[in-house]
């Protein structure tokens, strides 16, 4: 089969995955730039920061099943994290190896800031998407979340 026979029944712009993927890119990196200049990090150190202020406190372990970011990904951002002094370490109760992760004071005060640029980022998408069709991809995509978790697992 040549390559031609193979686009023919393969259409990229049709694969969901591809389609996801573009569509989470261009939000991500519309709003990138507005925390990068303003804060000084990046998309993962975002990230792992608003699992832990929403969740925290939190393991890098649950972090990484949330965001399906990698560990090595989170532990860097964590350590990024810390050294600024938004995040703390504390040893999880009932486990001496692992460590709950929680946002310092000046964290909170950041995730606070943080928190209102994305929602205020959120609010714009909603006004030039509309309330309703905001509404509807969200509930699309929760949906979709929960039926691709249903699948079994890939070798």
């Amino acid at each position: 089969m040549c390559n031609r026979e193979v686009l023919l029944i393969f259409d990229l712009d049709d694969f969901l995955p591809f389609r996801l993927h573009l569509a989470a890119e261009s939000t991500s990196q519309r709003f990138y730039p507005q925390y990068r200049d303003v804060f000084k990090i990046n998309r993962t150190e975002w990230r792992v920061f608003f699992h832990i202020g929403q969740h925290g406190p939190i393991t890098a372990n649950r972090i990484s099943r949330m965001s399906r970011l990698e560990k090595s990904k989170i532990s860097r951002a964590i350590t990024k994290l810390e050294e600024r002094g938004w995040v703390e370490r504390s040893y999880s109760q009932g486990h001496r190896r692992s460590h709950d992760l929680l946002l310092t004071h000046n964290g909170t005060e950041t995730f606070q800031a943080l928190a209102e640029m994305a929602a205020q980022f959120n609010d714009m998408l909603e006004e030039h998407l509309g309330k309703g069709e905001m509404k509807k991809i969200l509930e699309q995509l929760r949906s979709l979340e929960d039926r691709i978790n249903q699948l079994p697992e890939a070798d």
